[in-house]
């Protein structure tokens, strides 16, 4: 797609113009439109439906539903444009209509109705990335037995309950939000490195004991957890371990598994959190670099003017000085004149052919003083 829109502007030309116009207006296939406004979560009008426009059946145009959590306001070849370094381009800025109000509680209990119904649909289900963390997990077991002994950094690693209790919890935790449209990434030998991506936001999380949210994920205990141990989840700031915006810790009267409906809930309204406050920094941005292209042009104007001055200048000096040049020369022109007549009058008595031989020498040099003015 050759240029950037907003939703709004999307769902408009969509229903205004037919996908295989349009899509060609902008350099891609009408399949490729489709996709990219059902990814910005945008309707487009059904097959046959300027058939029934044209029949004069007026077929029903839904509404343009609210942003999903996290997802850009912009569809273009980048819809995370928005939030990268050059922000915006110039033909949006000014364009993205503001939020509307929204309430984080009445969104929060909504998301939390919702998930508990998710919760309930994971019973006896387990998340394929979990599953084969405890396949490959058994199959180390299967090669300790043979060895007869087990190595610290090469051996099983699930086998315990806090360990068994940490991925089936966070099997009930991909479970429900995948169920919600996120997508998550399990890394790390202790499945200790979770990501979360709920439409254009990314989330770092951490699910382990006190002692590894304190030294971080990437410390290896000299011995695993017990079952009994408490366990936190925390949204990772930026990938720093020491320091997170959030965390849920293991309770007496409320353990993790019963705050996952919250938890879930938590974590799509903090990632569409962080994305409004993405954008706020990319419209500080954008009206930086507004300001900045202002003060650059008028900087621009303001040299050119004093460069147009300055030419003018220059040009009425050479106009002044060459009008003084005239002026001098037919003065001393005149001058010579009046000198040869004044010569040719009063002088008696001189050879006449030498003096108007010299006469003539000097009325030349005059006319020769003009001329070259």
């Amino acid at each position: 797609m050759q240029m950037i829109h907003t939703r709004e502007e999307i769902y408009d030309l969509v229903w205004s113009v037919p996908m295989r116009l349009l899509s060609k207006q902008f350099g891609i296939s009408d399949v490729a439109l489709r996709k990219r406004c059902l990814k910005a979560a945008v309707p487009t009008p059904p097959a046959g439906y300027w058939t029934q426009l044209r029949a004069g059946q007026g077929p029903v145009r839904p509404p343009l539903p609210p942003r999903p959590l996290g997802m850009s306001c912009v569809v273009g070849p980048a819809e995370h444009r928005d939030m990268a370094a050059t922000s915006l381009d110039a033909d949006v800025d000014g364009r993205v209509a503001p939020e509307p109000g929204w309430s984080a509680e009445r969104l929060r209990k909504e998301l939390c109705e919702q998930f508990v119904g998710f919760l309930a649909d994971t019973r006896g289900r387990t998340h394929p990335l979990i599953r084969a963390r405890f396949e490959f997990d058994e199959v180390l077991r299967v090669k300790a037995e043979r060895r007869g002994y087990q190595l610290l950094f090469d051996g099983p690693i699930f086998g315990g309950p806090f360990e068994r209790r940490r991925l089936n919890l966070l099997s009930n935790l991909f479970l429900i939000c995948e169920a919600a449209g996120a997508k998550l990434t399990l890394n790390g030998r202790r499945a200790n490195e979770i990501t979360v991506t709920i439409n254009h936001i990314t989330l770092d999380l951490l699910l382990a004991d006190d002692w590894e949210i304190k030294r971080g994920h990437n410390a290896y205990p000299l011995e695993l957890p017990s079952g009994a141990a408490p366990l936190t989840l925390a949204i990772l700031n930026g990938g720093r371990e020491k320091h997170w915006h959030r965390s849920w810790r293991d309770t007496k009267g409320s353990k993790l598994e019963t705050q996952l409906p919250i938890i879930a809930a938590e974590l799509f309204i903090h990632g569409d959190e962080r994305y409004r406050e993405k954008l706020g920094e990319d419209n500080l941005h954008r009206e930086h670099r507004r300001l900045t292209r202002m003060r650059e042009t008028s900087h621009r104007a303001e040299t050119a003017e004093r460069e147009r001055q300055a030419q003018v200048e220059a040009v009425e000096q050479e106009r002044v000085a060459r009008l003084l040049a005239q002026a001098r020369a037919h003065h001393d022109a005149q001058l010579v004149r009046a000198y040869v007549d004044h010569l040719r009058t009063n002088s008696l008595g001189q050879d006449l052919a030498t003096f108007e031989q010299w006469a003539d020498w000097a009325v030349s040099v005059a006319d020769n003083r003009l001329e070259n003015v």
